[in-house]
């Protein structure tokens, strides 16, 4: 029998064939990201030039795009994420950041007028709360002493850089999400946040497996802290995502997968993966047959 989800799990159609054609109970998803919104001069988009009629004339106004159906549910549209790709999106200091702002809310409001959840990745501070909640991830694992074998020896470090990361989350992270939130919230339906495992590892058992899990389970109890309960949370994850972009481990993907799954705070799951051939093998098997994992012990 097809892997029967918790929640709802989707992947791009036209890239993951063979996952979608052995698991009917996985969705489909458009990607709506530079193309959508970013004039395209001298070969390459202009991330400070979003215009939403850009949007409307290729997503809004096409409907062969807009009104696509799901390949496994037929009845339904093909859902979507708007992927901001953009950084700042936070700093009201910027010159001309309410108009830029606003061109992205206007995406917003055009997707609820074709009968849509406006469900929107990029409403974060970039890579800075990555590097936060990692660190917060690899103390959190060297302050356990059943997980860390050298914790007697380095607890004094361990507590400082704890520390000093725990200021800095309160200080630069909650107070420009708490500016997001103020400018975003009333617009967007539901937050996506990438999940993703940027550093290259081989094996389950590895610290860095700990890290991962503490740096996710930190960052979405931050959104939910700032955006509160009623905002739906979803996640990216990615089976390619290292630093030299190569697959991840088998049973670390299945971790991976298992893990959001099986999270109550987690309302969809979106698989971004950059074509079939690249996340290596038996990537989809997974997403077919359930993932079979043991959660990992956190403390």
């Amino acid at each position: 029998m097809p892997w029967e989800p918790n929640k709802k799990v989707f992947l791009l159609p036209d890239r993951a064939t063979e996952a979608m054609a052995g698991n009917p109970n996985l969705y489909g998803y458009k990607h709506l990201t530079n193309a959508f919104f970013y004039p395209y001069v001298n070969g390459s988009y202009q991330t400070d030039e979003v215009d939403a009629s850009i949007f409307k004339d290729k997503y809004i106004d096409d409907t062969n795009i807009c009104f696509a159906r799901d390949p496994n549910h037929p009845e339904l549209i093909l859902d979507h994420v708007l992927n901001l790709e953009t950084q700042n999106v936070w700093n009201t200091d910027l010159e001309g950041y309410w108009d830029r702002t606003q061109q992205y809310i206007n995406m917003a409001n055009m997707i609820k007028t074709v009968g849509q959840a406006a469900y929107i990745y990029g409403v974060s501070i970039g890579p800075v709360e990555y590097n936060r909640w990692w660190n917060i991830g690899r103390y959190t694992y060297r302050l356990n002493p059943d997980l860390y074998p050298d914790y007697e020896a380095n607890l004094a470090n361990s507590l400082f850089n704890m520390k000093t990361f725990r200021r800095e989350e309160r200080i630069q992270i909650l107070g420009k999400l708490n500016r997001l939130r103020d400018r975003f919230a009333p617009f967007v339906d539901a937050m996506v946040l990438d999940c993703y495992q940027f550093y290259k590892f081989d094996d389950v058992n590895d610290d860095y497996m700990y890290f991962w899990r503490y740096m996710v389970q930190r960052k979405i109890e931050c959104y939910r802290y700032v955006f509160g309960p009623d905002m739906p949370l979803s996640v990216f994850l990615q089976p390619v995502f290292t630093e030299d972009f190569s697959p991840l481990p088998p049973g670390v993907w299945d971790i991976m997968l298992g893990e959001m799954n099986d999270n109550p705070d987690v309302d969809r799951i979106y698989i971004f993966n950059i074509n079939e051939t690249q996340p290596g093998p038996d990537w989809q098997d997974p997403l077919i047959n359930g993932p079979v994992y043991t959660p990992i012990g956190v403390g």
